[in-house]
């Protein structure tokens, strides 16, 4: 019979009704035939094999670049890509770039302006350039590695090691860099308060060695006056003078009073160190307290040959709450202190005023006076203006005034 222009179904077509034997060197594809109606009549294409391949490549190529921008989203680094463009073009910012500098970055754009859009500076305090840019050298072909301090968005600085690669071709040639910032913010602030400890135990330790010299000095001097007069006590025959006994006696009871100070000193502190210094406060004469103490350096005073003056009346009738003995412990080191350094013939005044909310005391002496350069250290523990001071104490009586005066709530 004469062929018949037949009707096929779309299930019944065949690639060789409409390609025939295959061609040599080309296979017909199968699975690649599509039927469908336009117009009223069936038309069919056919999918080479090279549509087909172009076609799984692409596919490929897709799964390959979104399992690439996934792994990079969660990379716990900020990434940041540029082409070899003159002006170095931003291909790619990962997720915890954008969330470190909390700055909008433009892809496709150049990366000119990027410093003064995103501020940077080198450790040293110098401004971190377009051409100092790890990305920007990358291209030139470096491979950098640099401390960076910058400033995010919302005004917060960061500390970030900034490096930087450059991607080559088959043949060589850079076609890009990659920037990988990582934050060592937390690390440095870390690695800070290592370094304050460090440096706080190095003072602890010199503080230590400090305290033993003079506390071994201090001892020493009045341990050899009563060794001294012990021994002379008990060398003392029968015939000799009560005045020679008592004298003996007076330098004993001396050289007992200074260590007992010594120790005291050392205890106050420790106890002001652990926050166990102990104030019981109640309602007080202020002028009783301080004259009482002030009373008991009288004698003292006048054998250096300093006068004592007292100026109390402006707080005559004064009442306050104070714990009595820390007060007068207060008033004894200030006093203490001032006899060390003035010479005879010259003299000390303690007086006082009050203000609309506070009662006021000082000690004045005519000693050789601080130094301005001094003044900010005379509170601290173990501090003394020079080596030969060391033979005037701890270098702890200041320290102790503070804390006690601070612990009742007032100021020095």
């Amino acid at each position: 019979m004469p062929e018949q222009n037949a009707t096929h179904s779309p299930s019944s077509w065949r690639s060789e009704d409409l390609l025939g034997e295959p061609e040599r060197g080309l296979e017909p594809c199968r699975e690649a035939v599509d039927v469908n109606a336009a117009g009223g009549e069936e038309s069919m294409r056919v999918r080479t094999p090279a549509e087909g391949e172009f076609e799984r490549l692409t596919a490929e190529l897709e799964l390959q670049r979104d399992t690439l921008l996934a792994i990079i989203e969660q990379v716990p680094l900020a990434l940041l890509f540029l082409d070899n463009a003159p002006e170095g073009r931003i291909k790619l910012v990962s997720k915890q770039w954008r969330e470190m500098w909390s700055r909008p970055f433009v892809l496709g754009g150049p990366l000119a302006g990027h410093s003064e859009d995103h501020p940077a500076w080198f450790p040293d305090g110098r401004r971190l350039r377009d051409e100092d840019f790890g990305g920007t050298r990358a291209l030139r072909g470096e491979t950098v590695r640099q401390e960076l301090v910058f400033e995010r968005g919302d005004g917060g600085k960061r500390n970030v090691i900034d490096t930087a690669s450059p991607l080559f071709d088959r043949k060589g040639n850079v076609i890009g860099s990659i920037v990988a910032v990582v934050d060592i913010t937390e690390a440095k602030a870390r690695e800070h308060e290592r370094e304050k400890l460090l440096e706080e135990a190095r003072r602890a330790v010199r503080a230590r060695d400090e305290v033993l010299a003079v506390v071994s000095h201090d001892l020493r001097t009045p341990l050899g006056v009563v060794a001294l007069a012990a021994s002379q006590l008990a060398n003392v025959d029968d015939d000799s003078d009560v005045a020679t006994t008592r004298r003996l006696a007076t330098r004993i009871h001396r050289a007992a009073n200074a260590m007992e100070q010594i120790i005291g000193d050392l205890l106050d502190f420790a106890r002001m160190e652990v926050g166990r210094l102990v104030v019981e406060p109640r309602e007080e004469i202020l002028t009783d307290v301080v004259g009482d103490t002030t009373d008991g350096f009288a004698l003292l005073a006048a054998e250096r040959g300093v006068e004592l003056r007292s100026c109390l009346d402006s707080l005559a009738g004064i009442r306050v709450r104070c714990d009595r003995s820390q007060i007068a412990r207060v008033i004894s080191n200030l006093l203490g202190n001032a006899l060390k350094f003035v010479p005879e013939g010259r003299g000390i005044e303690v007086g006082g005023y009050t203000t609309e909310h506070d009662a006021v005391l000082y000690v004045r002496d005519e000693g050789q006076g601080i130094r301005p350069e001094h003044i900010p250290y005379v509170f601290d523990r173990y501090w003394q203006s020079d080596e030969k001071d060391a033979k005037h104490g701890l270098g702890l009586g200041l320290a102790i005034v503070k804390g006690i005066i601070e612990e009742h709530g007032g100021r020095v």
